[in-house]
């Protein structure tokens, strides 16, 4: 298993719509930009190991989840 863009920015758009979140409301909760969470999202850029891992703990997946697809519990 690699790490890929898409794959993860799209993990991280179907959390995001699990919890009935706007992008808006999710960037304000990760202090960054709706703008940066939409290239997240869509693949176009990757976020930092550290705002992965943010990402990780808001939604209580592990890290392996949100980069590679590993065990959602």
């Amino acid at each position: 298993m690699q790490y890929d863009l898409q794959s993860c920015g799209a993990r991280i758009k179907a959390l995001r719509k699990e919890k009935g979140l706007t992008k808006s409301r999710l960037a304000r909760a990760m202090n960054i930009t709706d703008c940066y969470l939409r290239y997240i999202e869509n693949g176009a850029r990757a976020g930092s190991t550290e705002l992965l891992s943010e990402f990780a703990e808001y939604f209580q997946v592990s890290l392996d989840y949100i980069i590679l697809g590993r065990e959602k519990p």
